[in-house]
């Protein structure tokens, strides 16, 4: 949820975790350590839209009084 409207990014960071088994055997190992990977959206608008109940059609000629 947005609090406010206009233009805005979202970023995503991950971090990753790891951890391998030897072909052949039952025992998992941890990669020690972690790696970080971050992706920013392309920018995008965030606006209010608000709805109600009209009598007719707002595209209607002529258009209705409560549009």
């Amino acid at each position: 949820m947005y609090d406010d409207v206009g233009t805005v990014q979202i970023t995503l960071t991950t971090t990753w975790t790891g951890r391998y088994r030897v072909d052949g055997t039952t025992q998992w190992r941890d990669v020690v350590g972690t790696a970080e990977t971050s992706s920013t959206s392309a920018p995008f608008s965030v606006e209010e839209r608000r709805s109600r109940l009209v009598s007719g059609l707002c595209t209607d000629t002529p258009k209705p009084a409560d549009c």
